[in-house]
């Protein structure tokens, strides 16, 4: 007969006791005169002087209050054991995780997760399936000089044993230009338990460190005047203003890169295009420098929003952002004709933009474009690393057949490699929109945007605009 998992004890007095069973397990040395030779059922609490076929000696029980007493002792050194052998496991997958990140060992990362699981990044978007979050913990061991470590501090058990989660603390320390940065932290890891195996459910960290103190606008406090500021989709986008309308107008958006470094202590500011619009401005044409969501100009005017700089940067609020503030300074200078001039990360925007807005923009020059983003982090760290971006390629069978693309690329550039844009207009070209590859020869991914080939097609755009 299987053993009930509560056994039933009758006091001096005539009262029932119903406990665990694991309760003699751990406290039979210390029931005194009690013995169980053989297993209880459960009765009813209606006290019956007879239970069939079994038999029990009970000593020195006199009251029900030192029962319970027993009861819950036996019940915390049950938990106590569970819990004190969940720790143990945990600490010891912790100490072979980070080892793993240590060895590169990605694969034994991904293992880690549960095929759903999340990881909870700050400041951006959440990113679901094991094999992203595994890219994200690449893209770390890539950082020059890396270290990570972290640790639990505490490990809650669930009392079924298949759910726990435990918190503790991280550090974060690598190289920049000014020297070692460290970022310390604490984290909350959900864990569950599958195939007797502990798996990350979900994954959420944060810093201790104060945020930066930023000097920005707000979307209440934008001077929304469209010269200096545009208000789109909730944000306050800093731009500069070149031009004026008038009875037929041309408006010409010039879009930076990412500016990409591993600190945001040494961000930079992203107004490197405003030279360019200077040169574009005039009556009949508005030409407009635009700050991105997150960066900055030279003189400490942030737009506002997310710019997902330290990865994976062309993400969905970016890209809607960036075109409403298109839309809303097209709507206010009433043009007819609309271009998107981009560099780097502005090209992939843009690239984006003409296939999701496909009657917003009539030309684009994509300034060292990297028009198929996965292809793009893959020749960069041999993997996709990005896996939230949108990319331009992706977009090609929404464009427009009347929009024009020019994609500019030097022969040199080591980040943007012109086979992706080379490939990216012989698909446009394959389905029928005016596509022209430039290479230019001996410049490289920076400065792209100087050249006379990318000034040029502006030009030629503008005098063929109507």
């Amino acid at each position: 007969m299987p053993q009930a998992p509560f056994i039933t004890w009758w006091t001096s007095e005539n009262r029932v006791i119903i406990l665990p069973r694991q309760l003699m397990d751990h406290c039979g040395h210390c029931a005194g005169s009690i013995k169980l030779t053989i297993p209880f059922k459960i009765v009813s609490s209606k006290i019956t002087k007879k239970i069939k076929g079994q038999m029990a000696y009970l000593g020195n029980f006199k009251t029900f209050g030192i029962a319970i007493l027993i009861l819950a002792a036996g019940l915390v050194l049950a938990n106590s054991a569970s819990a004190a052998d969940v720790r143990a496991q945990i600490d010891e997958i912790n100490v072979k995780w980070v080892k793993a990140f240590k060895d590169k060992d990605f694969a034994l990362i991904e293992a880690l997760y549960m095929p759903d699981g999340i990881l909870l990044l700050p400041n951006t978007s959440p990113i679901e399936d094991h094999r992203a979050i595994a890219s994200v913990w690449k893209s770390w061991s890539e950082i020059p000089n890396v270290e990570i470590a972290f640790g639990a501090d505490r490990v809650v058990a669930a009392s079924s044993g298949d759910m726990a989660y435990d918190y503790g603390w991280y550090t974060f320390a690598f190289d920049t230009d000014r020297g070692r940065s460290e970022d310390k932290g604490k984290y909350v890891v959900v864990w569950k338990k599958v195939n007797d195996a502990w798996k990350v459910a979900a994954h959420i960290f944060s810093s201790n460190l104060p945020a930066p103190v930023i000097k920005a606008n707000t979307a209440e406090s934008c001077v929304a005047d469209n010269k200096t500021g545009v208000t789109a989709n909730g944000e306050c986008l800093v731009i500069k203003t070149y031009g004026e309308s008038a009875q037929r107008t041309s408006l010409v958006v010039f879009i930076h890169g990412d500016g990409y470094r591993p600190d945001p202590a040494d961000y930079g500011p992203s107004d490197y295009m405003y030279w360019l619009a200077r040169n574009y401005g005039t009556k009949g044409v508005v030409a407009v420098g635009l700050i991105r969501p997150g960066y900055f100009d030279s003189k400490g005017n942030h737009s506002t929003g997310n710019s997902h700089r330290a990865w994976d940067n062309y993400q969905s609020d970016v890209i809607e952002t960036v075109a409403a503030a298109v839309k809303a300074l097209k709507h206010h200078y009433k043009a007819e004709n609309v271009i998107l001039a981009g560099h780097s990360g502005g090209s992939a925007i843009s690239g984006v933009i003409i296939g999701m807005y496909p009657e917003l923009v009539d030309a684009v020059v994509l300034g060292a474009c990297p028009c198929n983003v996965p292809e793009w982090r893959t020749l960069r760290r041999g993997y996709n690393n990005w896996p939230l971006s949108l990319s331009p390629h992706d977009f090609i069978g929404k464009i427009d057949k009347g929009t024009k693309v020019f994609a500019i690329t030097g022969g040199y550039d080591r980040n943007t490699e012109p086979v992706i844009a080379r490939d990216y207009v012989a698909s446009l070209k394959r389905i029928g929109i005016d596509a022209t590859y430039i290479e230019v020869t001996g410049a490289g991914h920076n400065r792209i945007e100087q050249t006379s080939e990318y000034k040029s097609v502006i030009s030629q755009l503008l005098e063929d605009r109507f």
